[in-house]
């Protein structure tokens, strides 16, 4: 008889495209688009600028 619900950007997209909350459905994916943005600009950017002077793989 118990439900278990996961925290998390997921789950806040999924129940408010369950619940039809439109606003909050939008809202959410921008964050989760932004966040994946900064965080390849910002570290993986820098990573493979990095590994890629360290490490050459052509022969």
């Amino acid at each position: 008889g118990q439900t278990l619900r996961a925290q998390g950007i997921g789950s806040v997209i999924s129940e408010a495209a369950f619940g039809a909350n439109f606003a909050e459905l939008a809202a959410a994916i921008l964050i989760m688009s932004l966040t994946v943005v900064l965080i390849n600009r910002f570290v993986w950017r820098r990573l493979y600028a990095v590994a890629s002077t360290q490490y050459n793989l052509s022969k």
